[in-house]
């Protein structure tokens, strides 16, 4: 995604307007207007990229190297056309909150990975069905358990209606082992690219 004014660049007050409509202070302290900048210049896409996909998930041991996996495949698959990243790809310094938000407002499509609803990424899960924009650009890759262990894995989330809600607008696609998680997300991609 380019910037408002149709440049290449990310207009600093442009990016200053919607970090500081985030924020929950009235401005914006020096070293976060400092990492802004840097957030700004991080996110504007290379000239041949059709495409930005952030990828959301947990950074747990046993689950970030699905997220690696995403994005992997989302730049193999576009062939230096399409580019993914994770949060952590882009600068520390602003409020984690105002970090998301931007980077999903720069987004052309959000990738989230799901495995439980213990940590990882719920809050922003929450942002990401609250606000329509975001939900509209996102998709949600599921782990599938036995009914029994699903409730005890997803309980907050299936209570909310968070996967229904997904799965109503065709964004919701599930998985149990590493083979059809890769399945499904080649598949995913090839819809969204």
């Amino acid at each position: 995604m380019r910037g408002q004014d149709g440049n290449d660049d990310l207009p600093p007050q442009e990016l200053l307007h919607r970090a500081q409509e985030y924020h929950f202070r009235d401005s914006l302290p020096p070293e976060e207007y400092e990492a802004l900048m840097q957030l700004g210049a991080q996110l504007v896409p290379p000239s041949t990229c059709e495409a930005q996909c952030f990828i959301l998930g947990s950074y747990d041991e046993d689950e970030k190297p699905k997220l690696l996996h995403a994005q992997r495949k989302v730049e193999e698959w576009g062939n230096g056309n399409y580019r993914a990243y994770l949060m952590e790809d882009f600068a520390d310094g602003l409020h984690p909150m105002i970090k998301f938000r931007l980077i999903a407002d720069y987004s052309d499509h959000i990738i989230g990975i799901c495995e439980h609803d213990q940590g990882g990424f719920q809050l922003e899960l929450g942002m990401l069905v609250a606000l329509m924009g975001y939900f509209d650009q996102c998709h949600l890759l599921k782990r599938k358990y036995t009914p029994e262990t699903e409730r005890e894995q997803y309980n907050w989330m299936l209570d909310a209606g968070v996967f229904e809600m997904f799965d109503y607008g065709n964004r919701l696609r599930e998985w149990e082992d590493m083979g059809e998680f890769s399945n499904e997300a080649t598949d995913l991609l090839f819809e969204l690219l």
